[in-house]
């Protein structure tokens, strides 16, 4: 695991834990503005506004999540979740 996905874990897990979710979406989109370009960053930051119900980005980052990981069924299944939510 790269120390950038390691700090990525670190960030959603301690945001979801303190419930500080947009500390956290904010947290892992400097990660990804610093060039992180790893599929598991844009899938926790889905996660945290799915939670915040701000499901229109939690969908555009399913979205290049699985651009950069097709071969995952878990980023599929994340965003059917996502698109039964938007309805």
């Amino acid at each position: 695991m790269s120390d950038a996905l390691g700090k990525a874990r670190s960030i959603y897990h301690e945001c979801a834990q303190k419930q500080t979710y947009d500390e956290g979406i904010h947290a892992l989109g400097a990660l990804i503005a610093e060039g992180v370009e790893a599929g598991e960053v844009f899938q926790l930051r889905a996660s945290l506004h799915a939670i915040v119900g701000d499901v229109s980005q939690a969908k555009r980052d399913l979205d290049t999540a699985i651009e950069i990981r097709p071969k995952s069924g878990g980023l599929y299944y994340d965003r059917g979740v996502v698109h039964h939510r938007m309805k």
